[in-house]
């Protein structure tokens, strides 16, 4: 998965986060297949952790903000990967063996780039387009 402009919001500081994700994926993706393994996984996830509780707040903290008519149904969104996230993350930290997890962590986040990213944040991208951030 690369990251383009079809990717866009047209929110800047989205954007940039959601370039970001992709980009950490990618690199992820690339030093596995060279042999990068159990720790790759590990900075990713660990990368993860952070940028879900960033990211997630700022949004969050603009649909409120403005009032954010999907705003219940974007946070549930949220709470959802957050919940798989951590259910892998537990997974990769109780078990030796880690290519079943990383197979399901990349499904999570491409799921969640085709689906949510494209999807959902382009129609919060659109709702605060017009208002001042």
């Amino acid at each position: 998965m690369t990251w383009n402009k079809t990717l866009e919001t047209g929110i800047g500081w989205q954007d940039s986060q959601h370039k970001e994700l992709y980009l950490k994926l990618g690199s992820m993706v690339e030093k596995m297949r060279a042999g990068g393994g159990r720790e790759e996984m590990d900075k990713l996830l660990r990368f993860l952790s952070v940028y879900t509780v960033d990211h997630f707040s700022d949004e969050e903290k603009y649909m409120d903000m403005f009032s954010y008519e999907r705003y219940f149904a974007h946070r549930m969104e949220h709470k959802e990967f957050k919940s798989k996230l951590f259910h892998i993350k537990r997974c990769f930290e109780a078990y030796d063996t880690h290519l079943m997890l990383v197979a399901e962590l990349y499904h999570l986040l491409a799921d969640w780039m085709r689906y949510h990213i494209d999807k959902s944040d382009k129609t919060l991208g659109a709702f605060l387009k017009d208002k001042v951030i």
